[in-house]
């Protein structure tokens, strides 16, 4: 069973947009907005895993 999210883009916010032009570049957007939320997990779970470290 799959789960679907969806994002929109706003085509007269610039920034928006640009977000917008570069993931479609990337090729699959789906495989990219999961490698990016991977990446996200990743970093937070060693932010914590520092924080932990340091109050040892």
């Amino acid at each position: 069973m799959r789960i679907t999210k969806g994002v929109s883009f706003n085509q007269n916010d610039q920034h928006e947009y640009a977000l917008f032009l570069f993931a479609e570049q990337q090729g699959s957007f789906s495989k990219y907005v999961k490698r990016l939320i991977g990446r996200d997990m990743e970093e937070k779970i060693r932010r914590e895993y520092s924080l932990f470290e340091d109050q040892k």
